[in-house]
């Protein structure tokens, strides 16, 4: 999967970024663990969109009624300057992509689905094998200690935590229902819902195989990973200072704070096909409930 470089216009740039120019950013000093995280991060997102997200949070920063209200609340001057240097990164390697229904949009729609489902489908099979665990305890057959240490060993394993990250889940799918069907695990299960959970996962596993293709691989081009990157680190920064914000507005009573870093530009390309407990989007682009926040 590669990110086309489309002619389409972008977002002009904030003023005070053509006016008051920004040392350049470098990607490479970004710490190994973290760019793997971002770069699956930015996957997830189109640069037009992360361009007018960056715009929008810089042009609300800089504004001189917010400035100071966000310094004390953990979003300072030094936050914005490195966002304009980031935006003025991702510019400059080509960023603007998928702005058409081709492309990397119906990639990412593909993708995010199967990951939504996915998602979907652990948690279902983490909930009927882990409402298991005391009917095996209880009733006391030989080998159920050992049984309920393997239930034990897999829900440790295949956490409840949001994934973003088809390869991750995909392991986490397979150990849940390896463990759903263990003999004496699906005694207690089925009538529990185990097959029905079973089904689910088995169902969730075929979709993320299809979509493994389009899952860059660590041969994919640098330039497409160096935007992913640089897609990531906008979305963290508008979500610290959109945090920094909704405290402010908290703090002072002024609810414009809140809305002036709204995140609708960053709406992830996700469409579930059914509800998924506790997955529910607060708003546009943020973590959402009992989740822990991508990055």
């Amino acid at each position: 999967m590669t990110k086309t470089h489309e002619k389409t216009p972008h977002p002009a740039p904030h003023a005070a970024t053509k006016a008051d120019p920004q040392p350049a950013f470098d990607p490479a000093k970004i710490a190994a663990k973290a760019r793997i995280k971002l770069v699956v991060l930015g996957r997830h997102y189109g640069s037009g969109d992360t361009l007018r997200q960056a715009d929008k949070t810089i042009q609300a920063a800089e504004d001189p009624r917010h400035t100071a209200a966000l310094a004390a609340r953990g979003w300072s001057v030094a936050d914005t300057a490195r966002l304009k240097q980031v935006r003025a990164a991702l510019e400059r390697a080509g960023g603007v992509r998928d702005t058409t229904l081709h492309g990397k949009k119906i990639t990412n729609r593909a993708y995010d689905l199967a990951v939504t489902d996915a998602k979907t489908a652990l948690f279902h099979g983490r909930t009927v094998l882990a409402n298991c665990v005391d009917p095996i305890e209880e009733r006391g057959e030989e080998g159920d200690e050992a049984l309920a240490t393997q239930i034990s060993v897999a829900l440790a394993s295949a956490s409840s935590d949001s994934h973003d990250d088809a390869q991750v889940l995909r392991r986490h799918v397979q150990t849940i229902s390896a463990a759903l069907s263990l003999a004496g695990v699906a005694a207690e299960a089925n009538p529990r819902g185990g097959a029905e959970a079973l089904a689910e996962l088995a169902s969730a596993l075929r979709d993320l195989d299809k979509v493994a293709p389009l899952v860059k691989t660590q041969g994919a081009p640098a330039e497409t990973e160096t935007m992913d990157l640089l897609d990531g680190l906008i979305v963290r920064a508008a979500r610290r200072a959109r945090k920094a914000a909704r405290v402010a507005a908290r703090q002072l009573g002024d609810a414009s704070i809140a809305a002036a870093f709204d995140l609708g530009e960053i709406k992830p390309r996700r469409v579930a096909k059914a509800k998924v407990p506790e997955g529910a989007a607060k708003e546009p682009g943020e973590p959402a409930a009992g989740e822990a926040p991508p990055t």
